[in-house]
């Protein structure tokens, strides 16, 4: 009850080449910290062991919001036939892949 928890992300902006890499990197407390009603101390409470499921439900999650967020704002998804034959980031979210599986969820405007 009452319980705190924390994050912290740092953007990458490059690779260790200066090539352009953007990535984040995060660290996410695994828990919570709550004050003890007797003690008044700070407790550690862990959360409990996430499932793949879990964690399958939650990219499904953000990659809606995302495309909802991304839609907003006029930006549909990319279509396979709209790609060029050599846009893999436009033919990997469309869903056509090398080995014919479904790619990543994801709608970028050109």
């Amino acid at each position: 009850r009452d319980g705190q928890t924390g994050s912290i992300t740092v953007v990458q902006r490059f690779g260790s080449a200066l090539n352009l890499n953007l990535h984040f990197h995060c660290l996410v407390l695994d828990g919570v910290y709550a004050k003890d009603p007797k003690t008044g101390r700070l407790r550690w409470h862990r959360s409990r062991r996430w499932t793949t499921e879990d964690v399958e439900g939650l990219v499904v999650r953000i990659a809606d919001r995302a495309e909802a967020w991304l839609a907003q704002r006029g930006y549909g998804p990319v279509e396979a036939d709209e790609a060029g034959e050599d846009d893999a980031l436009a033919l990997s979210c469309a869903g056509a892949t090398a080995s014919g599986e479904r790619g990543p969820r994801c709608s970028f405007g050109q």
